[in-house]
């Protein structure tokens, strides 16, 4: 089980890569790895598919995988918001699109039986979850947090939270904060 970003709630951000409706984690690395002839070369977050707002969406993930033998890899794919992404509410932005493709650039189905070439790496890109609220209004502590863990880039910080990021303290500009946030208002 590999698992997208939740949608962020009226008082609180989105779960990271959650199961839904249980809540439950995926599969961990190693299970796959000693059950299967699979191998795991990374599992991380995507770093801002968490759609923006007061309460941030959670994120998706990044698996990239591959056999460990000569012959193909043989999967059915199920992933949804492929084509349209979880939608934000109440000026929240929406998360990032899911995507499943092969190592150089090829796009797969994501429904539907695929046979994968064993000198090719699968990666699946999952989706993240809605915002809630507007992005402008989540307090500048929690977005640099997010900057910090990886969550949001700082451009995203920027161009969507209206946060101004100091980049040799890793502080918040309070001023330049101000300007930008009065920036952002603007647009909404």
């Amino acid at each position: 089980m590999m698992a997208g970003g939740m949608g962020a709630r009226s008082c609180k951000d989105g779960l990271l890569a959650a199961i839904f409706p249980s809540g439950i984690r995926g599969t961990p690395v190693e299970i796959v790895e000693s059950a299967s002839p699979l191998v795991i070369t990374r599992k991380e977050l995507r770093c801002d598919s968490g759609g923006p707002g007061t309460y941030r969406g959670g994120l998706g993930q990044e698996v990239p995988l591959r056999v460990r033998s000569d012959a193909p890899l043989v999967f059915t794919a199920m992933f949804d918001r492929t084509r349209f992404p979880a939608r934000g509410l109440h000026g929240g932005d929406t998360g990032a699109l899911g995507e499943v493709q092969l190592d150089n650039g090829t796009p797969l189905a994501p429904k539907g039986k695929h046979t994968i070439p064993a000198d090719r790496t699968l990666i699946l890109r999952l989706p993240g979850g809605g915002g809630y609220g507007a992005p402008w209004a989540r307090p500048p502590e929690q977005v640099l947090q997010d900057v910090r863990n990886g969550f949001v880039s700082r451009a995203q910080a920027e161009a969507v939270y209206g946060m101004v990021i100091d980049e040799h303290t890793w502080t918040v500009d309070t001023d330049a904060t101000a300007r930008q946030r009065e920036k952002t208002q603007g647009k909404a």
